[in-house]
């Protein structure tokens, strides 16, 4: 991981009000290999693909937009494809998810 790689993991986190944040690119697989870890769980999951950049005050997405407090959304992801105008993506979740996330393999 580059320096400028660590600094934009942390201003999306920032943008979207989460501790933590891990960026991925194209090809990383994004909804199929986290959802199944949280069947069953308790989590409130938010997809903000299309409204990150696109709607809120200042483009925050669907937590600005409707004034949710995003530290009630466990986790929350979304892509560059969109509204920025480029490719990869994010998840954005508590320092732990997102920590256990970069050191577990799929099964």
């Amino acid at each position: 991981t580059t320096n400028l790689h660590t600094e934009l993991e942390e201003l999306v986190a920032r943008f979207v009000g989460k501790p933590a944040a891990i960026l991925f690119g194209m090809g990383y697989v994004t909804n199929s290999a986290i959802i199944p870890a949280l069947i069953g769980k308790a989590y409130t999951y938010l997809d903000e693909a299309h409204s990150i950049g696109a709607i809120g005050k200042s483009g925050r997405g669907v937590c600005e937009l409707l004034g949710v407090d995003p530290a009630d959304v466990n986790i929350m992801m979304g892509t560059f494809t969109k509204s920025f105008g480029s490719c990869g993506g994010y998840i954005a979740a508590s320092k732990v998810f997102i920590l256990l996330k970069q050191i577990s393999q799929t099964l």
